[in-house]
């Protein structure tokens, strides 16, 4: 796979829909933005093209996001599953025992949703765009944008779920017996970690390498999707462990600031990592590590994250605690 492969594949950290249109209410938040800019007064440069990565939930199609750019913590040398090299000012020493920490908080503060019930996630992502001008210079566009996300997953597959963007109006949204995209119900997955292994591995076609990377991301994209139950997500953080290539990154801060105990997956020149608060070892989100410069990004700079600020059992669409 190239390196352009790479960069297309990691800007995509979830499977995109089956319809990829914006919303009515995206568009309109772009067209309102482009003609900010047409009329600006500041020099204007040619537009070739922006990179704009999806994030998909079951319900709606998510309004797209550029890659964002943004200066991480220092890049600490990661050790391997297995290592027995210790983390200054962590308790776990590898991989393997950050995720199994992972797995006794989710034990040890289960969100369980009934029937009836909805699960409220509040998720945030930050971006901040590119343009190459007429020159062939790559530019950084002004920002970064900050988004907030809140969804409303119903615990039953019939009844429909529900978002709201930046605060704005409440969207009702597909059930999973609506959708059309072929996502099936996080309900509907083993908890096993051997099974879901077995299941995600067997996903991955011949010509996807590498194929560990392929069933990390897999893993990842349903952690963002936030609504995974308990026991899926303690199956979901034992198979992760066990996946080569995965290993322990160590102390970092999120784009909010959070300090976060992070493990990571190096693919191409870019680590994916996985955040989990240094306390209680819940999961916070995840970011993007550039490890080597390139046109978008200096070395050891972030892009991309997608985190989870506060995730809640509700009685309906736009109740919040």
């Amino acid at each position: 796979m190239s390196l352009d492969q790479e960069r297309v594949e990691l800007t995509r950290l979830l499977p995109p829909p089956g319809d990829p249109g914006l919303s009515e209410q995206r568009h309109a938040e772009l067209r309102a933005e482009f003609l900010r800019r047409v009329h600006s007064p500041t020099p204007r440069f040619r537009w070739s093209w922006v990179r704009w990565p999806v994030v998909v939930v079951p319900f709606v199609v998510a309004a797209a996001v550029a890659a964002v750019v943004l200066v991480a913590p220092a890049i600490r040398e990661a050790a391997p599953v297995g290592s027995n090299s210790q983390v200054a000012g962590s308790s776990v020493r590898n991989a393997a025992e950050l995720l199994s920490k992972a797995v006794e908080a989710v034990r040890a503060r289960p969100l369980v949703v009934r029937p009836d019930q909805y699960l409220y996630v509040d998720s945030f992502n930050q971006w901040r765009g590119h343009e190459i001008g007429q020159d062939g210079q790559v530019r950084v566009l002004p920002g970064p944008e900050f988004n907030r996300r809140e969804d409303w997953y119903p615990a039953a597959t019939s009844v429909r779920g529900a978002s709201r963007h930046d605060g704005g109006e409440l969207r009702e949204g597909q059930s999973w017996d609506e959708s059309d995209r072929n996502i099936p119900p996080v309900s509907t997955l083993p908890t096993d970690p051997d099974k879901l292994l077995a299941q995600f591995y067997g996903e991955v076609e011949p010509d996807q390498q590498p194929r560990d990377w392929r069933v990390f991301k897999r893993i990842h994209e349903l952690l963002m999707m936030g609504n995974a139950p308990p026991e899926l997500l303690v199956g979901l953080y034992q198979a992760a462990a066990r996946i080569p290539g995965v290993h322990l990154v160590g102390q970092t801060m999120d784009v909010k600031r959070r300090p976060a105990v992070a493990v990571g997956f190096v693919v191409g020149d870019t680590r994916v990592e996985w955040l989990f608060d240094r306390s209680t070892y819940e999961y916070l989100g995840q970011h993007s590590v550039a490890l080597k410069a390139d046109q978008f990004n200096q070395e050891g700079q972030s892009f991309g994250p997608v985190l989870i600020m506060r995730r809640a059992v509700v009685d309906r669409p736009g109740q919040t605690a």
